[in-house]
């Protein structure tokens, strides 16, 4: 049976400060994210992947993936649910789009400050569109070290606005600090000739049971009761997109080169 959410509030929502937050992490967080994710996972011996969970001389030396940044500032249904006015079942939440800018390589371990701003909430008529921001510095320096905007989809959230004619629509996006624009042309389109080059991985049925580990808590990791109210058939999904697009442009960069 649908659950009967109150109208979302939207002039409370954006309204919301939310108090910083400090996070303190080791390498012992930082490997764990990496075997999260699959570092490793297909063979522990693989000199391209071992080095983000082991180093000979000391865990401290290990790399860093730099989508470790994403978890860094901590769980986003712990934020959200702390927002006044702002109705949603945590069950019909979809990871619509995640935006990740590094200033400077993530350290193995570290002490950070971050700050959250609600940049954006958009009616979508039977659901909801959420932007949040936040900004993760040093510390101890107060140096910028990287910035986050998670665009989530509330599913049967929405209906909101005043009327079906005027849909609500809130932006304050932060500017990007790179003027990167990637445009697709004719020439770029994807066609359905063979690739020149092909990366395929692996992903272990328990490995969301470890990911979650890092932080990311929704039960939609977790949960096979969860999952199947959600509607989500496969309950042992996990974010290794990062790791899938780091090691396996890694591997293909000698083919590509040959090209």
């Amino acid at each position: 049976m649908a659950q009967t959410l109150p109208r979302i509030q939207p002039d409370r929502v954006i309204a919301y400060q939310f108090p910083e937050a400090d996070f303190f992490y080791t390498e012992r967080e930082t490997a764990i994210y990496a075997l999260g994710v699959g570092a490793a996972g297909a063979d522990p011996t693989d000199p391209l992947e071992l080095p983000y969970v082991y180093h000979p001389d000391g865990q401290q030396f290990i790399k860093v993936l730099p989508s470790f940044a994403v978890i860094l500032p901590g769980s986003t249904l712990n934020i959200m649910d702390k927002v006044p006015g702002l109705y949603y079942d945590p069950k019909l939440l979809l990871h619509g789009e995640q935006f990740l800018e590094i200033y400077k390589p993530v350290s193995a371990s570290g002490k950070i400050r971050s700050s959250r701003r609600i940049s954006g909430l958009h009616d979508k008529g039977t659901s909801a569109i959420l932007e949040l921001e936040i900004l993760s510095r040093d510390l101890e320096t107060g140096e910028v070290l990287f910035f986050n905007r998670s665009t989530l989809f509330l599913r049967g959230a929405g209906g909101f606005s005043p009327s079906r004619s005027q849909m609500y629509s809130y932006s304050s996006r932060t500017p990007s600090n790179n003027n990167l624009v990637v445009k697709f042309s004719k020439q770029g389109a994807v066609s359905d000739d063979t690739p020149d080059a092909e990366f395929v991985d692996h992903i272990q049925l328990s490995q969301a049971l470890l990911y979650r580990l890092s932080g990311d808590m929704n039960p939609l990791h977790s949960d096979p009761e969860f999952a199947l109210e959600a509607g989500v058939s496969f309950v042992c999904k996990v974010k290794n997109r990062g790791k899938i697009v780091l090691f396996g442009s890694v591997r293909l960069h000698p083919k590509l080169s040959m090209l």
